[in-house]
């Protein structure tokens, strides 16, 4: 999900109507440039063939203003959204756009409907001759799609001296689904080591489109988002298997969730010796492995000393979805915080948990398991609806809620408290998702048999 469907999120849902009256209003008469992007986004959530059509015409439109270059762009996400198989020629037409974000939208979204037309399926090729546009996108979605004519494009870039690092990524995982050659993954996990974060996160993609399980221990130890990690292990591990790479998968998992930093391969280091004011600072880098030092860092020093620092940037980082991650790290992993300090933190935890973010925040699972810890009334408060799959679609949610279950039953050790979870674990051994599912399964095995 990117940033501006986060925006959009948070505003009030436009109705049907409305977004209709908006992609109506002609281009001078907007009230913002972006308008017309916002109602085809809103589109999406009102599924049939009226929405369908709107988003269609959006795209057959040649009008050349910055409202409807906007709206296209999002009008294929929003067909996608709908799983509009008729919009598949008109997508394949954008790629003949001069506009290489669309271009690169419409790649993207011919992989996510499965376009078997070989007619579009060239004009992707094509597209590879031209450096201007998102060659790595182009790759990704012609390997998925498993267009074999792609592979004399791969063994040519993989055959050039660029040090397109993305590019490269994309054709040695493609390599890997056309070929199953995987003498290059050295490659890919050494890519999780570079200092730009951006190539570190397309290195995961890359990883994952392989569909390769091997590399589940390099991104376990790798200095990224944590939402890219659940999300590789999600996409890598064998379904339905305890153990993989000599790892189990609920000690993996767990481990995840709270996101032990011990073993990850920090790519910064201090060559002076850092103040908590600084290391605070730090912890609102854009750059994972910069926030992650300075969490290590904060780590061994006084909670006393570090608090009056964190206190005043708490509001800060309220809004900086970033830093609110490692804050709340910072909180569970030190445990002699002062009372005065707990009763701040909860309040804290409890307005990240809060519906005005969207659920799929990478600090929702570890807040969830936080607040377990500071709080179990708090924590009950909530607990069924982070058990509930409607309510709470993220599946790394639902599974923290069931790890702290089995942290309070393990810390109060009294059957008779333990016993009210029991119905709410076997409702959730019926999971969509799996790891949920066997979760559940495993804490009634441990404890209710």
């Amino acid at each position: 999900m990117n940033l501006s469907t986060q925006l959009f999120d948070n505003l009030p849902c436009l109705s049907k109507k409305e977004a209709c009256e908006i992609l109506s209003t002609p281009p001078a008469e907007l009230d913002l440039i972006s308008d017309y992007y916002k109602a085809a986004y809103h589109l999406s959530k009102y599924p049939g063939i009226d929405s369908e059509n709107i988003l269609l015409n959006i795209l057959k439109s040649k009008d050349p203003s910055e409202p409807y270059v906007l709206a296209r762009r999002k009008a294929v996400e929003s067909l996608v959204k709908l799983r509009c198989l008729r919009a598949i020629p008109f997508i394949g037409n954008c790629l003949y756009s001069h506009d290489i974000y669309l271009v690169e939208i419409a790649a993207w979204a011919l992989k996510e409907l499965k376009c078997n037309d070989s007619q579009i399926h060239k004009k992707m090729i094509s597209l590879l001759d031209d450096p201007r546009q998102n060659r790595r996108i182009i790759i990704q979605s012609l390997s998925e799609l498993r267009v074999t004519d792609t592979l004399n494009w791969i063994h040519k870039f993989l055959g050039s001296s660029s040090d397109d690092k993305g590019l490269r990524g994309a054709s040695i995982s493609a390599l890997f689904t056309f070929t199953g050659e995987n003498i290059l993954f050295d490659e890919l996990e050494s890519n999780l080591l570079l200092v730009n974060q951006n190539d570190r996160h397309c290195a995961v993609q890359d990883m994952i489109h392989s569909g390769s399980f091997e590399f589940i221990p390099a991104l376990l130890r790798a200095a990224i988002s944590p939402y890219f990690r659940l999300k590789a292990i999600d996409a890598l591990w064998p379904y339905k298997e305890e153990y993989c790479m000599g790892m189990g998968i609920l000690e993996t998992l767990d481990k995840s969730i709270i996101d032990e930093i011990s073993n990850l391969n920090i790519l910064h280091k201090y060559d002076f010796s850092p103040n908590e004011s600084f290391l605070v600072e730090e912890l609102f880098s854009t750059d994972f492995s910069r926030a992650y030092l300075a969490l290590q860092t904060l780590l061994k020093r006084d909670s006393i000393e570090i608090w009056g620092y964190v206190e005043e940037n708490l509001e800060r980082g309220r809004r900086d979805y970033g830093a609110l991650y490692f804050l709340v790290l910072l909180f569970m992993k030190i445990s002699d915080w002062e009372i005065e300090s707990i009763e701040v933190i909860i309040s804290f935890l409890v307005s990240a948990l809060d519906s005005q973010w969207p659920q799929f925040m990478k600090f929702r699972p570890v807040a969830i398991k936080a607040l377990a810890n500071f709080s179990n009334d708090q924590f009950l408060l909530r607990l069924p609806l982070w058990l509930d799959k409607e309510k709470t679609p993220y599946w790394a949610c639902r599974y923290a809620a069931l790890s702290s279950i089995e942290d309070l039953i393990i810390s109060y050790n009294n059957k008779n408290f333990y016993m009210n979870f029991r119905d709410k674990l076997v409702v959730n051994t019926k999971d969509s998702n799996w790891f949920v599912a066997y979760k559940a399964e495993s804490v009634l095995e441990k404890y209710f048999r």
